[in-house]
């Protein structure tokens, strides 16, 4: 089982509306952004379609806690905003289909940091500078205690970037486990906001958090006529793996069938 670029492009994106054209014309031309635009159309999940629950179980059990003893009051926005051409999404599905493998926090954590730094850590570094809070934050405690929070406020961003990436990654496994087709490719994802997609129907999954919904243009401005399922998941406390119940895993199936 395999899903590249073109077969994402011929059944989904052949799907969209002229919102979902243009946004996709839009991004290929962005200036600097060849790169991503290179690996994204080059990119086939071939690894992704191997792993199990039990797979994904194993890497939650192992994982050092992925937000540490950093609290949401720590956040900071222009932290939380931050795009560059290439998404977590990008990286962490590429570490998937690289390794064959699903990292831990701690292998996950050291890949953004190493392997993976010129894509989205030397970029948001680079950018601290414009980020008005950081310019107060200096001011008031200097350059020194500001970037002990900034590098905290990093990690509540990539920490929960983490979870959520292990929860779509759980909810695939446990669907295609009931025989359910799902698919995934990372252009529908950071896009077209398409989490899986199926013969017939189109697939999101969120938990409630209308701030964060709000900023981001819901999959039905890029789709018109399509069956959208949106599936919510249950919030579970801080920093637990916000996993689908066994209830609404059985109800999705039943949907998508």
């Amino acid at each position: 089982m395999q899903v590249s670029f073109a077969d994402c492009k011929r059944e989904l994106l052949g799907r969209a509306n002229a919102n979902g054209r243009t946004v996709y014309n839009e991004w290929r031309r962005r200036p600097h952004w060849d790169e991503v635009v290179a690996f994204v159309e080059g990119f086939t999940h071939r690894n992704l379609f191997e792993l199990t629950p039990d797979m994904l179980r194993a890497v939650m059990e192992s994982s050092v806690h992925p937000l540490g003893d950093v609290q949401k009051e720590e956040a900071i926005k222009s932290i939380e905003d931050f795009t560059c051409p290439f998404a977590l999404q990008h990286i962490f599905h590429g570490y998937v289909e690289e390794t064959g493998s699903v990292p831990r926090w701690q292998e996950f954590d050291d890949f953004i940091h190493n392997g993976a730094r010129s894509k989205w850590l030397e970029p948001l570094r680079g950018a601290l500078a414009s980020f008005p809070e950081v310019h107060e934050m200096v001011g008031k405690w200097g350059r020194d205690r500001t970037w002990e929070k900034v590098k905290r406020a990093i990690r509540w961003r990539l920490g929960k970037f983490y979870l959520s990436a292990i929860r779509e990654i759980d909810l695939l496994t446990r669907l295609r486990e009931l025989s359910v087709p799902l698919r995934y490719h990372l252009l529908a994802d950071v896009l077209l906001r398409v989490d899986f997609w199926t013969e017939n129907t189109l697939v999101c999954v969120y938990f409630e958090n209308p701030t964060f919904r709000q900023r981001k243009r819901p999959t039905e401005h890029f789709f018109t006529g399509v069956n959208i399922l949106h599936q919510k998941i249950e919030r579970q406390g801080f920093g637990r793996f916000w996993l689908a119940s066994e209830a609404a895993i059985r109800e999705m199936a039943a949907q998508i069938r």
